[in-house]
């Protein structure tokens, strides 16, 4: 079902990659999904998300770029494709900055770029009779071995934080600021 939910929205068809490894890293990922790709043959964009739900980092996009040569832009909010290039509006902690490349390209999108559509009945009905193209490692010309890991998870654990908050009183801006100095030097951190 969560593999036919693209489809139902519209996308026009599916790949699978059967995969036996169980613990691909970023890497193994990204090199499986450029092999894909390749296979698949000509593009004109590339579309992820900005970031894994899971570890929160953003390296499969840019690897899958890099491994296919391609420009990347992140952080996309809004996308416009005119002539053989791709414009991103890509948001940044104040703003955004607007940036442009030629085509082929890979971009990431942040949540901000906006609601997909919603699944038709029509669509559902039609991805329920669609059946995935199945790639497997030895035809995408893959080994389990090229795509062990090449980084070991020691240890995954929530920092715990000791700190305690003090909160000063004053009469005015002057003696509080007279009296967090007085605390910050017999704590020793000024």
């Amino acid at each position: 079902d969560v593999m036919k939910k693209p489809l139902s929205m519209g996308a026009d068809n599916m790949v699978l990659v059967d995969v036996k490894e169980k613990s691909l890293d970023a890497f193994g990922t990204a090199k499986i999904l450029s092999k894909a790709i390749e296979k698949i043959g000509e593009f004109d964009l590339i579309i992820c998300g900005q970031q894994a739900s899971d570890w929160d980092n953003a390296h499969v996009p840019l690897g899958v770029a890099e491994m296919l040569g391609l420009p990347s832009l992140t952080s996309a909010k809004k996308i416009t494709i005119q002539e053989g290039k791709v414009s991103v509006h890509s948001s940044q902690k104040d703003g955004y900055d607007v940036i442009e490349t030629h085509l082929p390209a890979l971009l990431t999108t942040n949540s901000e770029i906006g609601a997909p559509r919603y699944p038709t009945l029509r669509g559902i009905m039609q991805a329920s009779k669609k059946t995935p193209e199945i790639f497997t490692l030895k035809e995408l010309g893959l080994t389990e071995e090229e795509l062990a890991p090449k980084m070991v998870l020691s240890e995954l654990y929530i920092p715990e934080t000791d700190g305690k908050c003090e909160i000063i009183q004053a009469e005015n801006g002057e003696e509080l600021g007279r009296l967090l100095a007085i605390r910050l030097r017999d704590e020793k951190i000024i």
